[in-house]
């Protein structure tokens, strides 16, 4: 954490770009998992398996669709430049490096990582059915 706030007196475009990255990086983290469960709950809910609280369902599909929609315009609010006009020195370099990791990320996968990741191990004693 010193170090940030060492490179944040060296170079304000990089302290707001490491920030910048860092907030979107956890964004997504959080929006991929939401995503998902959109995407399960509009095909067939009865396939998902419900932990001891949920909301009602329409009440639960509601917020996480909200959820998406600002998740999405705060991440492309934070790749924004701080400044106008837009120079190389003001310039929010966030999103090419982001573009870079998702790009790495996703040849990574292809090329080896489906092939080798065997995924966590989930008790399914453990887990309440829905009912």
């Amino acid at each position: 954490m010193a170090l940030v706030g060492v490179l944040s007196i060296a170079s304000t475009t990089a302290s707001t770009a490491v920030i910048s990255l860092a907030v979107v990086a956890l964004q997504i983290s959080y929006l991929i998992p939401v995503a998902a469960i959109i995407c399960l709950r509009l095909r067939a809910s009865e396939e998902i398996v419900w932990g001891p609280w949920r909301l009602r369902a329409w009440i639960g599909l509601a917020v996480n669709i909200i959820f998406v929609c600002y998740t999405t315009l705060t991440i492309a609010f934070l790749l924004l430049p701080p400044a106008r006009p837009v120079t190389a020195a003001n310039m929010n370099y966030a999103g090419v490096v982001l573009g870079f990791v998702l790009v790495g990320s996703t040849v990574a996968w292809i090329t080896s990582g489906r092939k080798h990741y065997k995924g966590p191990f989930v008790n399914t004693d453990c887990v309440p059915m829905a009912g």
